[in-house]
């Protein structure tokens, strides 16, 4: 079934991305992913801070062993910050 008159503005399933699949996402893969998305100029690191939010809101405890490579590794500190308020809350039950 066709939501739009034009076929560009149909849904194509990048929608909605797996937290899962964003958190062990290079940033090579992102851009093969999602660099003709308008979104996607904010980059890769961002969509990972926002699913470690999700993980964290929605209790996605599948989540903790990947937030936690992020916490404790390499990268900004504003995103290693977002992987210990998501990793925190997700241990909080």
């Amino acid at each position: 079934m066709d939501y739009h008159l034009h076929p560009e503005m149909e849904p194509s399933g990048l929608e909605f991305p797996k937290i899962s699949e964003i958190l062990v996402m290079t940033n090579k893969e992102f851009k093969a992913k999602y660099g003709h998305l308008a979104g996607s100029w904010r980059g890769g690191s961002v969509l990972k801070r926002n699913a470690m939010f999700n993980a964290g809101f929605y209790k996605y405890e599948a989540a903790l062993p990947e937030i936690k490579k992020i916490r404790d590794g390499q990268g900004p500190n504003w995103l290693k910050e977002a992987a210990k308020q998501a990793y925190e809350r997700l241990e909080s039950k």
